[in-house]
């Protein structure tokens, strides 16, 4: 097998980011000087500062995830080249998706976060623009802390010369100031170069090439890992590998490649080296008595998102269900009250059953994102039986499996990043979120102290606490889900895509139950190589297995906002329950 792509970075205007500010030997002690420096308008050298402070919270703090602000600049021609703005962005999406599970599951605890520049009436055609005012000054108008260009290959843009495939470089620039030369900087910047579609070609050994969203996905993570201090060598020649001598990435045999190989290796392998990742063969992926890339950026990456404030997020976009449109069949409730999300995450487990992970408490924190805790239920009441007392009978039943954070990149698109531990086995995991819509009424979301003027809302009883249903509302079509048990005791979710509003003003519709991919799976496996024979985060994009089973019909009535009453049967189990608007703040997100 051949390269996915061609990658090459080159000295365009700048200076190629291959080595950056020594710090700690062995990334264990004090950074010894490590920088953040920012640009101010129109400057032409930085002011620079110590963030010792943060490398060594970094070092020290194995738990909390960094969110580091990506501004992503599409250019013109690559969306023409996807047929418009709404299918370039499906591919954006799915790529940027792709690169935050690279991220996630090479145990960086970094989320990359997207900010799309759209306003701008001039855009970059040569590498050298990078100097024109619009670009230099954007991370410091915008409040990014990287960069991305995403191009089309046939660009001009492209002088690294890819045609038939897919590249990208990534700069850093130099500063007058020697001692501050490779520090992190707000004018850090990198491209990539799509190509159109799963695009195919054929190398001079006639092996396959392929371009597909996978592959963008891992063209992102790569660039964007460059500007993190991430090289292409295996980190054992000393400090000049990279930030840390052990910055680059792991090489010992075929099947352990390099964040840099797994562009152009044989066989491509893991993208970021981390000795907790398998290679298909069971291999590790890394050594840390070598280089571990993955844990240069975990250790910096508090540095990282300090590049730039966050200074434009804006709140309350967290209401109702969210989903990523490449792999239906599972989903994310969010329910924002304040600076609260109460979120259920409906997926399948390690055997394909139903199952629901809640996060009951997800906080707002300063870099806006919204961190907490995953709970499983392990057993609880059928909702015939649980009348009038709490489906779950025990307390010791509810177990804290891990961790989370929750950010926005606008009203429509968000990404959740996870950490978990399910059945045994460790989880790290990020999904790509798009709001679920279903009708083309335009709505306006945020948080607001006005009674919400629709059904859209996580509903529940008080009185019996461990089961929920969670809708979206537009216009007269409403999609529930039910998060509830089964006979045997065991958490189960049933869906109702189509609650169509009725004469009498209720909303009635078929519900469903599901076996599904289980969770990790979904997408595809991301540390294998993509060939023709298999390309597999291509090919298994929905969490379904099978189509959807109807088990009955649902009927929601309300007599107001806040207060309802849900009737269905499933599996024998007959139920029949009033039901009241779940709230635990003043201020509610929603959308009108």
């Amino acid at each position: 097998m051949a390269a996915l792509m061609v990658h090459a970075c080159k000295q365009i205007a700048l200076a190629l980011l291959l080595t950056v500010a020594v710090g700690s030997a062995h990334g264990l002690g004090p950074a010894g000087g490590n920088r953040i420096c920012r640009f101010a308008l129109n400057a032409t050298e930085p002011v620079c500062e110590s963030s010792d402070a943060l490398f060594n919270q970094g070092a020290q703090d194995s738990d909390t995830w960094a969110i580091v602000d990506v501004l992503v600049w599409p250019t013109r021609a690559w969306i023409a080249s996807h047929g418009g703005w709404e299918p370039a962005m499906a591919r954006l999406r799915a790529g940027t998706t792709h690169a935050n599970r690279i991220y996630a599951q090479s145990d960086t605890r970094v989320q990359l976060r997207f900010d799309l520049v759209r306003d701008s009436a001039w855009e970059p055609t040569k590498p050298a623009d990078v100097d024109h005012p619009d670009m230099r000054n954007i991370s410091t108008v915008r409040g990014g802390d990287l960069l991305l260009v995403v191009a089309d290959v046939n660009e001009s843009l492209n002088e690294i010369g890819c045609k038939a495939n897919q590249c990208g470089f990534a700069n850093s620039p130099r500063f007058l100031d020697t001692a501050n030369m490779w520090a992190f900087n707000n004018r850090s910047f990198a491209f990539v170069f799509d190509a159109p579609g799963v695009y195919r070609s054929t190398n001079a050994a006639g092996q396959t090439i392929f371009a597909n969203i996978a592959s963008l996905g891992m063209l992102m993570a790569h660039e964007l890992g460059h500007l993190m201090g991430l090289t292409h060598g295996d980190g054992v020649g000393g400090p000049s590998f990279g930030r840390f001598p052990y910055s680059g990435g792991f090489i010992a045999t075929a099947n352990n490649s390099n964040i840099g190989d797994a562009m152009i290796g044989f066989p491509p392998g893991s993208f970021f080296s981390n000795p907790r990742l398998q290679c298909p063969n069971g291999v590790p992926c890394g050594n840390p008595a070598t280089a571990d890339a993955a844990r240069s950026i975990k250790e910096t990456r508090f540095e990282l998102a300090a590049i730039s404030p966050t200074t434009w997020r804006a709140r309350g976009f967290g209401a109702g269900l969210w989903f990523n449109p490449r792999e239906p069949g599972q989903g994310w409730s969010i329910t924002q009250q304040g600076e609260t999300i109460f979120a259920i995450w409906f997926t399948h487990d390690t055997s394909g059953k139903p199952l629901w992970l809640v996060g009951p408490d997800l906080r707002l924190r300063p870099d806006e994102g919204f961190h907490g805790r995953i709970y499983r239920v392990k057993q609880g009441l059928p909702l015939d039986q649980a009348t009038g007392r709490p489906a779950i009978l025990d307390p010791s039943d509810v177990v804290d499996i891990g961790n989370a954070v929750l950010s926005f990149n606008s009203p429509d698109w968000a990404q959740i990043s996870l950490d978990i531990v399910l059945d045994g086995r460790p989880i790290r995991i990020a999904n790509g979120l798009s709001r679920m819509r279903f009708t083309s009424q335009s709505q306006t979301c945020g948080l607001s102290d006005n009674p919400p003027g629709d059904f859209a809302a996580a509903w529940n009883r008080a009185s019996e606490a461990g089961w929920g249903l969670f809708a979206s509302h537009e216009a007269d079509i409403m999609f529930a889900v039910i998060m509830t048990y089964d006979r045997a005791r065991a958490p189960m979710w049933r869906s109702a895509s189509s609650l169509v509003r009725q004469p009498d003003g209720s909303y009635k519709g078929d519900l469903f139950k599901t076996t599904g991919v289980a969770l990790d799976a979904v997408g595809g496996p991301l540390f294998r190589p993509l060939d023709a024979t298999n390309n597999s985060a291509e090919t298994i994009n929905s969490a379904f297995v099978g189509a959807p089973s109807k088990v009955g019909e649902l009927i929601l009535s309300f007599t107001d906002t806040n207060t309802g009453r849900m009737i269905y049967r499933d599996d024998a189990i007959a139920v029949d329950k009033p039901m009241d608007r779940y709230i635990f703040s003043s201020r509610a997100a929603g959308c009108r």
